[in-house]
């Protein structure tokens, strides 16, 4: 008998495997290039007269049910996506390649599509379900699985009835095709569809549809898909249990799940035929079945019984299933974290995925300050937990506690209700923070630098599970580790920059002074001694007097510039900050709010101390801010204004500023560069320093500024200022 290859080789030379059209083949590549634009792909479907219409029919059928019709060929390949261009693509292409078996006598090229098209729908659906990250790429799988019966029957016509004749009185198709022809119809489509460049993971789907179960198990996520589908597509509505024993078993998908996934499938492949005029014949209940998976459906029916009283048949695979998924949902995860920026972000990533995988309630960080040598509590800003973990302050000098010794010996610790508790008053206090039954302590490290610790509960009944999944929980505290690392430099590499810029702006500041100070006095030098010449003529008079307003005005520009170049350093004093605050708000309201119909609230925290810091500095980063977001308001807006004091009575204590408008926000492009200098969205007459003079300003002072903003929500700049900014400087110093 001769070898597969053998066969094949005889295919080649007698009516080769066919070849796809070279328009799809372009189409193909450009779909599969995720740096190719969408747009750039209409082009190549606008060369084949079919296929746009098809695009543009599905596009406006009622399977999307649309509002609007779409006409431009180019908005419908951007609306339907690249997956669903290339599967409209593949399947017109097949029908075009294969045309000739429309009119076989044995061949039922309607059954066959009908079959395909189910198996692809379900494909999709069971994708969706078991969270597949390309569920296009599922359903062109299911779609293409059987196109070796096409490949068999183009290249053995004869064999293929006889074949068909035994199909009819229930033989296997794989053992009658190997008989028959020495192939399957699985190693024939397996071949094409590599010979196509399709997807290798396609091809093994063909390949292994009619594999056992034993091989099924141990296989990639796409070829269960498919060998699921497959089956589901196969069964009588009476033996649909069987298909959902499999869902469960190979995916750990419930019954409500899988009934989910078949509802409805038979009537969507009609529609999707109908649109994209695929001819399908839905096989009669009194035909022949094929049993194309007739030996697994009779060990599954023989080995469990019925579906109320079976043993779950691959109950062992259940845990395999579902390792598979945590694996996709970290894979996932780690993804996230390189196109993440800014610390909240890898924050909330590491958050959900520690809560979706080991259903963990709390999860916050503990973070290495290298400066003060002290863990301090951090959220992203969505946690429940964030008022409560932000004033958490844990210094390592000395220290006895389990966070800190799960630094230093770089290993998981865990605290469990019942068990021995640690002694260190810190670790009972998370301990209860946490409010569950135990407590885990994951290290994070990077080349021996510490950079935190993740706290996070552990659901009661789920110590063993979540104690089991070690490695899974560390990998997650090192991704999130390199990537706060990696963050916090480039914060610091910008911070540098934005010092170097500031340097620069300053000395081009002073450059500025200098210059225009000189002819500025000489002007009005001369407008004085003009204005004594003159003293008679009043229409001169008023003229000389319009240009001295110019120049004061002028004067006023460089004025700014004056006050960014120049590093005024004023001593700290003790001062209400509640009670500055409010004067500043009244002559504001007076001055230039009011008139603008802009209302200002001030809310103070009553319980707020006397603050340490520089009064004037203070009083010019209130004018400052309170006058930008008048003018971003520009008319009948709200300014509000809020203070709260934090750790008082310690060295960590601060007092945190919070001003508010409900104006516009500010671009997102600003926002990456709000606080360098000579940057305004207000256009001419704004110098753009206002903002770099605050940050300079708050800097000086001990303390930090963020802003957060939306064209929704407007825009609210914080600060936070030491209440005890000597003592603060104290401890740095000593």
């Amino acid at each position: 008998m001769k070898s597969k290859e053998q066969i094949f080789s005889h295919i080649q030379r007698s009516l080769p495997l066919p070849s796809l059209p070279h328009i799809l083949v372009k189409l193909i590549d450009a779909c599969d290039d995720e740096d190719v634009p969408i747009s750039t792909v209409a082009p190549l479907v606008a060369q084949d007269t079919s296929l746009s219409v098809k695009v543009l029919r599905l596009v406006n059928s009622t399977y999307f049910g649309l509002d609007r019709t779409f006409s431009n060929l180019g908005q419908a390949v951007v609306f339907l996506g690249a997956g669903t261009i290339k599967n409209l693509a593949v399947t017109a292409s097949v029908e075009q390649v294969f045309k000739g078996l429309g009119n076989h006598k044995t061949f039922k090229i309607g059954e066959f599509w009908y079959q395909s098209l189910l198996c692809a729908t379900l494909g999709k659906r069971i994708g969706h379900a078991v969270n597949y990250t390309n569920t296009e790429e599922a359903y062109l799988s299911g779609l293409m699985h059987n196109i070796g019966h096409l490949v068999l029957f183009v290249n053995f016509p004869k064999e293929c009835t006889l074949i068909q004749e035994e199909y009819a009185k229930g033989a296997e198709s794989c053992a009658e095709e190997e008989q028959q022809i020495g192939i399957t119809h699985c190693e024939a489509g397996s071949r094409l569809l590599k010979e196509w460049k399709i997807g290798s993971f396609i091809a093994d789907a063909a390949l292994y549809h009619h594999a056992s179960v034993e091989q099924i198990q141990e296989s990639f996520p796409l070829v269960k898909i498919t060998f699921l589908a497959n089956m589901i597509s196969e069964l009588e509505e009476a033996e649909l249990y069987l298909g959902f024993r499999m869902g469960r078993d190979l995916f750990g998908l419930d019954r409500a799940q899988m009934q989910h996934i078949v509802e409805g499938a038979k009537e969507e492949v009609i529609e999707i035929a109908q649109q994209l005029e695929v001819n399908i014949r839905i096989p009669s209940a009194e035909a022949p079945h094929r049993r194309k998976n007739g030996k697994q459906l009779k060990l599954l029916k023989e080995g469990q019984g019925s579906e109320e009283d079976s043993k779950p048949f691959l109950a062992k695979n259940q845990e395999l299933a579902q390792q598979i998924k945590k694996d996709s949902l970290l894979n996932g995860f780690l993804k996230r974290l390189i196109r993440t920026e800014g610390k909240d972000s890898i924050l909330a990533a590491t958050e959900e995925i520690i809560r979706i995988l080991f259903m963990c309630e709390t999860v916050f960080f503990l973070l290495y300050d290298s400066e003060t040598k002290k863990l301090k509590g951090h959220t992203s800003p969505e946690n429940s937990y964030r008022d409560l973990v932000r004033d958490l302050v844990l210094s390592v000098d000395n220290s006895t506690s389990l966070v800190f010794r799960t630094l230093t010996d770089n290993r998981i610790r865990t605290l469990f209700q019942g068990e021995k508790q640690s002694n260190n008053l810190a670790d009972v206090q998370l301990f209860n923070v946490v409010s569950g039954k135990g407590m885990m302590y994951l290290p994070m490290l990077l080349k021996q630098e510490w950079v935190g610790v993740i706290v996070l509960s552990v659901p009661e009944g789920k110590e063993k599970y979540v104690s089991r999944h070690h490695k899974q929980l560390q990998l997650i505290a090192d991704q999130t580790a390199i990537s706060l690392h990696l963050n916090d430099m480039k914060r610091k590499d910008a911070h540098k920059l934005q010092v170097e810029r500031m340097e620069t702006a300053s000395l081009a500041a002073r450059k500025i002074v200098h210059e225009i100070n000189n002819p500025l006095g000489i002007i009005s030098n001369y407008l004085k001694l003009l204005e004594i010449k003159l003293p008679g003529d009043v229409e001169i008079q008023k003229e000389l007097q319009v240009l001295g307003e110019e120049i004061t005005r002028m004067s006023a520009i460089i004025g700014q510039l004056n006050e960014f170049s120049t590093d005024t350093s004023s001593q700290a004093e003790h001062v209400d900050i509640n009670e500055l605050i409010n004067d500043m708000v009244r002559i504001l309201a007076v001055s230039f709010l009011t008139p603008a119909d802009i209302q200002i609230q001030f809310t103070p925290d009553s319980l707020l101390t006397e603050v340490e810091t520089e009064k004037d500095k203070l009083k010019q980063i209130i004018i400052n801010l309170v006058k930008n977001s008048a003018e971003a308001i520009e008319s009948g807006g709200l300014i509000t204004i809020t203070t709260k004091g934090t750790g008082e009575g310690t060295a960590a204590g601060k007092v945190m500023i919070t001003l508010s408008d409900d104006g516009p926000g500010i671009p997102e492009e600003i926002q990456e560069k709000l606080f360098s200098p000579f940057l305004t969205t207000k256009g001419y007459g704004h110098s753009g320093l206002g903002l770099s003079i605050v940050h300079k300003a708050v800097h000086d002072i001990g303390g930090t500024i963020d802003c957060e903003s939306s064209r929704e929500e407007g825009t609210r700049f914080t600060i936070s200022l030491p209440l005890n900014r000597s003592k603060i400087e104290n401890e740095e110093r000593g």
